[in-house]
């Protein structure tokens, strides 16, 4: 217990004593404080005092815990995938993503519009599409499979814009409703889901998720672009466009040669 905290309490119960003797019945009109009364609260105060530094010391706070290293993980590479900027860029982002996945959603309506003016455009950054089906979400899997099969007609980013925009899950109707709304030739994209084109690569991209421990949506890696493997910084979680520009601008500076 500090000495300033102690003062400061027996000032209080000063205080206090003294506020109950003046409200005690006539004290309007009594005398003055007598000295044995003086003497009487000061041997209280002395006591209250004593028991407050019989009181054990507060320990003292904790040391603030180091920030735990980013988590660096190794994702294959050489699995097919849908990419967006070029080969040749410095830095590499891997998203495993869920169609349903609301947090997937406001990824790529929010961050991934800036990403693609600030980063991928400018040949800064390559964004590799991974998919991560989850079980909560019923239609994931084949909203996946759809999207991969669009992607034979050219329109596998738009149609992901377009799930990411779908106010409703995307069961048949609602699925339905979108690819005729992109144009696309509905009777193609039946006869490849059903035909099961892409079953097998769906669940071989969950199967490098799990084996590197990921079970949430969406989950980032970001490193150096290297030939066949990416080994680089585990990021869980919808990433807000200022938070991944920072860590994109520090791995950018870390790329960069030095003169």
């Amino acid at each position: 217990m500090k000495p300033v905290f102690l003062r400061q309490t027996a000032l209080a119960c000063a205080l206090v004593l003294a506020s109950l003797a003046s409200a005690a019945p006539g004290a309007a009109h009594s005398e003055p404080m007598s000295r044995e009364q003086g003497a009487a609260i000061l041997q209280e105060l002395r006591a209250i005092r004593q028991l407050l530094e019989q009181q054990p010391k507060a320990a003292p706070a904790a040391a603030a815990a180091p920030a735990p290293a980013p988590t660096s993980v190794r994702v294959d590479l050489s699995q097919e995938a849908h990419t967006l900027g070029a080969t040749s860029a410095p830095l590499t982002l891997v998203m495993f993503t869920d169609h349903e996945c609301p947090f997937c959603k406001r990824f790529l309506q929010e961050s991934l519009p800036r990403l693609r003016q600030d980063y991928i455009d400018t040949g800064k950054l390559r964004l590799i599409l991974r998919d991560l089906p989850l079980d909560m979400h019923p239609n994931a899997q084949k909203a996946a499979e759809v999207a991969r099969c669009a992607a034979e007609q050219g329109k596998h980013w738009p149609l992901l814009e377009a799930f990411a925009s779908a106010p409703e899950p995307l069961a048949q109707p609602a699925m339905a409703r979108l690819i005729q709304g992109m144009g696309l030739d509905a009777s193609r994209i039946d006869a490849c889901v059903a035909d099961g084109r892409y079953t097998a690569k769906v669940k071989a991209s969950v199967a490098e998720a799990r084996r590197l421990g990921f079970n949430g949506t969406p989950t980032f890696v970001l490193g150096a672009t290297t030939p066949g493997a990416l080994e680089g910084e585990k990021m869980v979680g919808i990433q807000p466009y200022e938070s991944l520009k920072r860590r994109l601008d520090e791995h950018l500076a870390k790329a960069r040669p030095k003169s």
